[in-house]
């Protein structure tokens, strides 16, 4: 019988997910004792991180760089640590233009040298900037990004309160951690969809790494996401996959007959149900829209697939005004007083969750619900509907649109 050493499969597991949530661990900082177990496992964790799911782990003495490439949802955003918006693409813009600079600056330097080098490089390549607040509300989001990141370190003042009239900021900057954030090869790739693909090409291993992908980055992923041979893939092994991902990881794996979900709160970009006006509007909300259109259990006549149905078109806002008159004098009065902004908001944290999606973006639909509108609900906002006969009111039920596997 071989012996199996628990803490070490635990401190892998920790190691593991740390990396999955953040890319770049610094051996000094919040993740410090993360970085020391992803040091200690680091020969086991980069044979994993390679076969498993076809990523790049480096471990150096002072950071661990994960390059994941070609993942199963490209369109999720970024988000800083701390902050419910995701990184606007003006933002993006910023971030690849302080990296470029930072690449062949000073180790250190004043943020009014940085932002006169980048309007440098922005005119060179045909790149227009003004003095706008929303311009300025991107340089900032940007610079504090690569603050979180501890590529760029605050010595004296903070980006985010930078102004022409005021002090100035004084930066240090890690060099040793600008050359490892791009994770494509920059001086072959001919356009940035050739960076891209450059980038995940080479460590694709087929179906097997595209689907695992898939599991570790997103929050659900549906059979329909699949194209035939990753369906045939996971069909086959997601019963094998629950002990795979599980050793890796410490996660669990529900399979269900519309798709597949990865539980572990140390793995995802943001909590739900989480707190916040948004958030628990976003809950109330889409339990509600499950409540009134989740399909019956009962196997529909052409016995297909149940992935989503038709939110009919004003259902959600109409829910949604319901909550801010039953809790407008606990939530934040801006939302309270903006419902419109409120139910943008809240649309965007549903759909980053997988919970519904736009109309046209492949889900397969089933029935009517009266006026179709522009979203269909998807299957595992069926979590989220207390089930009183079966149990307790306000608890997860485990059911999606009452098909199992």
């Amino acid at each position: 019988m071989m012996f199996v050493d628990s803490s070490a499969t635990t401190e892998r597991q920790v190691g593991a997910r740390t990396l999955l949530a953040h890319p770049l661990v610094l051996a000094q900082g919040p993740l410090a004792e993360e970085y020391r177990l992803i040091r200690k496992h680091s020969d086991w964790l980069i044979e994993q991180y390679h076969q498993l799911l076809g990523y790049r782990l480096i471990v150096e003495t002072s950071f661990a760089r994960l390059y994941k490439t070609a993942l199963g949802d490209a369109s999720r955003p970024g988000i800083r640590s701390g902050s419910p918006n995701p990184l606007t693409p003006r933002a993006y813009g910023y971030v690849a233009l302080i990296i470029a600079n930072l690449l062949t600056s000073r180790e250190q330097l004043l943020l009014s040298g940085l932002i006169t080098d980048l309007r440098t490089a922005a005119a060179e390549t045909e790149i227009v900037l003004d003095d706008s607040m929303s311009e300025r509300r991107a340089l900032v989001s940007a610079l504090r990004l690569l603050v979180d990141w501890g590529v760029l370190i605050e010595d004296e003042n903070s980006v985010t309160g930078y102004s022409d009239e005021g002090p100035d900021v004084l930066l240090t900057v890690r060099r040793d951690l600008v050359r490892h954030l791009v994770a494509g090869p920059l001086r072959q790739a001919e356009s940035p969809a050739d960076l891209i693909e450059r980038a995940g090409s080479a460590l694709v291993g087929g179906a097997r790494h595209r689907v695992r992908r898939k599991l570790v980055e997103t929050p659900v992923v549906y059979r329909t996401d699949l194209d035939d041979e990753e369906r045939a893939w996971m069909s086959q092994y997601q019963r094998r996959e629950e002990t795979v991902l599980g050793d890796f990881l410490g996660a669990t794996l529900e399979i269900r007959a519309e798709g597949v979900a990865l539980f572990h709160p140390e793995i995802t970009d943001r909590e739900f149900p989480g707190n916040g006006t948004v958030a628990q509007a976003a809950l109330l909300t889409v339990a509600e829209l499950a409540l009134r259109l989740c399909p019956s259990p009962v196997p529909n006549p052409r016995n297909a697939l149940v992935v989503s149905v038709p939110i009919p078109d004003g259902l959600l806002e109409e829910v949604l005004e319901g909550y801010v008159e039953r809790h407008h004098r606990r939530w934040g009065q801006a939302w309270v007083t903006d419902t419109v902004a409120l139910a943008s908001e809240v649309r965007r944290l549903l759909k980053d969750m997988h919970l519904i999606a736009p109309l046209d973006s492949g889900s397969i639909s089933v029935g009517g619900n009266g006026t179709v509108g522009n979203w269909v609900l998807l299957a595992a906002a069926a979590r989220y509907v207390a089930k009183e006969s079966v149990v307790a009111p306000g608890k997860i039920s485990d059911d999606l649109f009452g098909a199992t596997q």
